[in-house]
């Protein structure tokens, strides 16, 4: 399928602290289409001002966070055909168990790996969960690590066998990645994944998840590096500013 992806409507979604009134607020009068047509189409870097919102918008698509307003609607097109679309008041139990296991991933700034867990155990455990026997959840985990890591087995043995808090801060981030990749996700959320890496080891962690994406997989990323469009190839991004979201060429971002 070359046209799937998701369609945002009516979204007004207002957030504020007790006492001091709206923080901030996100408006998409109509529709808003975040689909892949093609190309590397389904490359979306959410960006923005700090506190704008992008965090919050990106949480209301994957149903972390549902939409205030009776009238939103969020709705999902699947490379399998599958449709599946909430409101307010959020999807079903068994949607929202469906959404989890089959189609949504996510990834975060700071690196979520078990920390009573080697990184091997720590794979083997989130594959066996997707219904691969030990055997099978086991080389798959040395196989995706041997793929992140260069194919460097004296790297990849010494990390296989070390607990998260033995690894560097970009060891770790490339680890809590593959935690969400081997569980084969249609749409990966990430935010802010490389926010606190030096510029060397950021760009090996985009170039992995690039590497992910397929026709059939999305990677929608908040990111406050300017030269993320560039450094991924997407041809435009997704601004949350000013109570607002809006499509914006790449063309004129700094790299």
């Amino acid at each position: 399928m070359t046209d799937w992806g998701c369609t945002v409507t009516d979204l007004d979604f207002a957030r504020g602290r007790a006492g001091s009134g709206t923080q901030f607020r996100i408006r998409c009068d109509g529709r808003l289409d975040i689909r892949y047509a093609g190309g590397n189409t389904n490359r979306v870097p959410v960006m923005g001002p700090s506190g704008a919102g992008k965090s919050t918008l990106m949480h209301l698509i994957s149903a972390t966070t549902l939409p205030q307003s009776p009238k939103a609607r969020i709705a999902w097109t699947f490379p399998d055909g599958a449709q599946l679309d909430w409101g307010h008041r959020g999807p079903s139990p068994d949607m929202l168990g469906r959404l989890r296991r089959r189609y949504f991933g996510f990834a975060f700034q700071t690196p979520h790996v078990p920390e009573f867990m080697t990184i091997t155990e720590a794979l083997t455990f989130a594959l066996e969960n997707r219904g691969h026997s030990r055997a099978q959840a086991r080389d798959a985990a040395q196989r995706s690590l041997h793929s992140a890591f260069d194919g460097d087995a004296q790297k990849v043995a010494r990390i296989a066998a070390s607990f998260p808090g033995q690894l560097s801060g970009g060891e770790r981030q490339r680890t809590s990645l593959l935690m969400a990749l081997v569980q084969d996700p249609v749409v990966l959320f990430a935010d802010e994944p490389t926010g606190s890496l030096d510029g060397e080891t950021r760009r090996t962690i985009m170039a992995m998840l690039t590497d992910w994406l397929t026709p059939e997989r999305m990677l929608i990323w908040v990111t406050h590096h300017d030269s993320d469009p560039a450094d991924t190839g997407a041809p435009r991004r997704l601004v949350v500013a000013d109570g607002s979201v809006r499509w914006d060429n790449t063309a004129g971002v700094m790299a």
